[in-house]
């Protein structure tokens, strides 16, 4: 099976473009004579991203497997749970930001094939223009502006896969902003609510391990597989609300089960559709 991957798109310098404005691969030296063709790469990440996030969530719960009688803090356990919280939700920052920077450089890809030419002019003028949506925007706010830009209504944020999402960024961004609280026995901050209504008992870190509720039994296989399966739902979602063009499953789902200790998460694991083939867990 192959190796899912973002696409790669490559153009040939002509002369009347100056050679220190084309980005040159890795390998190819700086010296270019006059008229020498020299060709330009222009790569992604977001599938690098969700590949790392559904690899990070079995070694998570293959390593719980093994703590189920151990009530100490195991730092590689927490580790892979955080790796697949990030590692997803860098996936939708790359998914969109990669929509809104080929749309500004008018670039028909993978991205934004699909999306009519009207909303692909109007979303790089707010990329570019006065308006700084590539700074002043929220990440789910971008997608939900380019639903706009393409004539299409917003996804509704009182409802899945949207709720999720929110709360997958909120604790990415607990995470990595964070900062010592308080945790007292007869109340959970705001914060802890939110997750709490998302990671159920059955999902919770499965350690005989105290309290408190976040991050102890919070982070664990559980909420790894949740972040996966949150971040390929919304984005999935929106790939198909907004008519990109491109197989999303055969784009980001079909990556290789091999050559891994505690595999990737399957395609059937995370809602991947009827007729693709799904991507077992292997061990070696």
């Amino acid at each position: 099976m192959r190796h899912a991957a973002d696409p790669i798109y490559a153009r040939r310098m002509t002369e009347s473009e100056p050679a220190e404005q084309v980005i040159l691969p890795a390998g190819i030296g700086r010296t270019i004579e006059p008229g020498t063709p020299v060709i330009g790469v222009r790569d992604y990440m977001a599938s690098q991203h969700l590949w790392t996030a559904r690899r990070e969530a079995p070694l998570c719960r293959k390593r719980e497997d093994q703590l189920l009688n151990d009530d100490n803090l195991d730092r590689r356990h927490r580790s892979h749970a955080i790796t697949a919280v990030f590692s997803a939700v860098a996936f939708l920052e790359a998914f969109i930001n990669a929509t809104w920077q080929d749309a500004a450089h008018r670039e028909h890809t993978a991205y934004t094939n699909g999306i009519p030419e009207g909303a692909l002019a109007t979303m790089g003028e707010l990329w570019n223009g006065k308006d700084q949506a590539e700074r002043m925007l929220s990440l789910l706010s971008k997608f939900q502006v380019a639903l706009v830009c393409a004539g299409y209504e917003r996804m509704d944020e009182g409802a899945e896969p949207f709720q999720s999402a929110d709360v997958i960024v909120d604790l990415r961004n607990v995470l990595v902003h964070f900062k010592p609280q308080w945790h007292w026995s007869n109340e959970d901050l705001k914060f802890e609510r939110r997750l709490k209504s998302l990671i159920r008992p059955e999902s919770e870190n499965r350690q005989p391990i105290g309290y408190p509720w976040f991050p102890n039994k919070a982070l664990g296989a559980g909420c790894a597989d949740w972040a996966c399966k949150t971040s390929i739902d919304f984005a999935r979602t929106w790939h198909d609300r907004i008519g990109l063009a491109s197989d999303f499953d055969e784009l980001y789902l079909m990556g290789p089960q091999k050559n891994f200790r505690g595999g990737i998460i399957p395609t059937s694991a995370v809602g991947g559709s009827a007729n693709k083939k799904r991507a077992p867990v292997t061990e070696r």
